[in-house]
């Protein structure tokens, strides 16, 4: 094991590891350990830096002694075999340029926009230059120092995503926002038809089935390879050419539909969520980065996805209803357990064609249009009387409507009719349910309101 350069070489099968203690000596004295024509390949390459090329995992990462990094970059100027390394891009299309935009770095901006082999035309897949990035994040200073960049292109971005509430902003910190704040997101090729969030990462779904994410890297929730946050919305590119069509999140972790039917799962697997049958009462919980096939469901073909806070769920092209994860609170629908670490059929039910679900209830709505929950009912998120607190028993909501949208909250049912009426039920202890703090109502209601 070597580690006086903060990396580590296997003897048997030589491969090397950093992080993010990594110093620009450290790298560039291993690439030139390889020789000249190892050393432009190495800094060409993405192999050792989870999707980066080992400078703009430097740019994003190394936040020491800047001098070291923007000497590193100078190099690149010194022989007309690396010219070409300034311009490299990592696994998403970004270049060192771009990555020092993302990360407001104005020397490090300065040195590459002083190498004469700099193209700033240069997009990313999300079709933004350095430009464009700096000036959409509001990076003042560093889009100051592009214009000097001749031929700097600025692309007509007009956002399509906003959100609102304790967002993630360019300052690599949470701040909540009351206004409608843009969502970075530029896709020229296809539009949003999809977002999903969960905790402080989100997905967004193109009508072209492509499917970015951002946030905070924790747990591999954003399925990236890169282990680094995301502040742009970025293709989830591992997914190659797959086609979604669905996406859902959790706290840590996410659900994927493809087009012919096949669930994808990623991110914290705590409790089974993930449904690839990882158990880990006893071992700490793995983190899964990457979309990966849930192949427990054979040849079944799912149509529906769904995730709960730490649950999982999906409904077969046949109406038939699959659970795993968490079942605290009988939220699985079926009792014993207290986890499924691999998709279960829930038994004794007629056929459904939609799923929502909660930290601690689910909600199921039928081909006719009529709705059943099971799990928790404190503050009455059930919309039903039961015996306790708590039911594995899917039992019928009883409604005077027929019902064509589900959707759960924290603590909260909601329901859309097929008259385009909105009825709620569960906790009012926020005004969650969209009537009055009436004595009748003023903490929960366990029936739906209009």
């Amino acid at each position: 094991m070597e580690n006086n350069y903060y990396y580590s070489q296997k003897e048997k099968d030589d491969t090397i590891t950093f992080n993010s203690s990594s110093s620009p000596i450290a790298v560039t004295q291993y690439a030139y350990r390889t020789g000249i024509n190892n050393f432009r390949d190495f800094f060409s390459t993405t192999e050792y830096f989870d999707g980066d090329t080992p400078l703009t995992f430097l740019i994003a990462n190394y936040v020491h002694d800047m001098n070291l990094l923007v000497n590193l970059i100078k190099k690149f100027d010194t022989r007309n075999e690396f010219k070409e390394l300034i311009n490299i891009p990592n696994d998403y299309g970004e270049t060192p340029l771009h990555v020092a935009a993302i990360y407001n770095n104005v020397e490090v901006t300065k040195a590459i926009i002083e190498s004469k082999y700099i193209d700033p035309t240069i997009k990313d897949h999300r079709c933004l230059t350095a430009m464009d990035i700096a000036i959409l994040m509001g990076h003042t200073k560093v889009s100051n120092v592009l214009k000097d960049c001749k031929n700097m292109p600025i692309s007509d971005i007009k956002p399509n995503i906003y959100q609102w509430g304790n967002i993630f902003t360019s300052k690599l910190s949470f701040e909540v926002r009351s206004n409608q704040t843009p969502l970075l997101f530029n896709d020229t090729l296809s539009s949003p038809i999809q977002t999903s969030y969960g905790q402080n990462f989100c997905l967004t779904l193109t009508d072209t089935g492509h499917v970015y994410s951002a946030g905070l890297c924790s747990y591999g929730k954003t399925g990236q390879n890169k282990k680094r946050d995301i502040l742009i919305p970025t293709m989830i590119v591992s997914l190659g050419d797959k086609r979604i069509k669905a996406i859902a999140c959790g706290k840590d972790h996410s659900l994927l539909l493809d087009d012919i039917g096949c669930v994808y799962s990623f991110g914290n697997s705590s409790m089974g969520r993930l449904g690839l049958d990882y158990t880990d009462l006893a071992e700490p919980p793995i983190f899964i980065s990457k979309p990966t096939l849930i192949s427990s469901f054979g040849d079944k073909c799912m149509t529906t996805i769904a995730c709960g806070t730490d649950s999982s769920f999906s409904i077969s092209s046949d109406g038939h209803v699959y659970s795993w994860g968490s079942n605290i609170n009988s939220k699985l629908g079926f009792q014993g357990a207290i986890l499924q670490s691999t998709p279960r059929k829930i038994e004794n039910l007629v056929k459904m064609k939609d799923v929502a679900c909660s930290n601690w209830h689910t909600v199921l709505l039928d081909e006719k249009g009529y709705v059943y929950t099971f799990g928790s009912n404190i503050d009455g998120r059930l919309g039903r009387s039961i015996n306790g607190k708590e039911s594995y028993q899917a039992g019928i909501v009883n409604l005077d409507f027929k019902v064509r949208k589900i959707h759960c909250g924290t603590n909260f049912t909601t329901v859309l009719t097929e008259s385009n009426t909105l009825y709620s039920w569960g906790s009012n202890n926020h005004g969650q349910l969209g009537v009055p703090s009436i004595s009748a109502v003023s903490e929960f209601s366990e029936k739906p309101l209009l």
